[in-house]
């Protein structure tokens, strides 16, 4: 890894994932945020609605987003936790593969979208 997760976002270029996208310029902020399913499903929700986010290691993130609870669960998301924090993250997306290489690598197995009514 090139410096800690500070250093890296000061750079000029941001880092690369096919997993994720970031807003690149550093004082700029995404308006909304994108999930991406393996079903093909998009669902966006602004910034502004965000009331909580919680990062777990074990657990994945959690985010609450007006009435609606996201979950995303997978391995090595502390960077994307970050990018969230800082409004810079644009989309997040499940591994179309499905394929877990159990490395230290990110790997987003699932993203799970409840609204209060259960529906997704």
């Amino acid at each position: 890894m090139n410096g800690s997760f500070v250093e890296r976002l000061r750079k000029d270029l941001p880092e690369e994932s096919k997993l994720y996208g970031i807003e690149p310029q550093q004082t700029a902020r995404d308006i909304m945020l994108e999930f991406r399913t393996k079903d093909g499903l998009r669902k966006a929700y602004a910034y502004s609605y965000m009331t909580m986010a919680v990062y777990d290691p074990e657990q994945g993130i959690t985010i609450q987003v007006a009435d609606v609870k996201v979950n995303i669960k997978g391995r090595s998301l502390e960077n994307i936790f970050h990018y969230l924090l800082a409004n810079r993250l644009s989309y997040v997306q499940e591994d179309f593969s499905g394929i877990d290489t159990e490395d230290k690598e990110l790997f987003i197995e699932a993203i799970e979208i409840a609204s209060n009514d259960n529906e997704q």
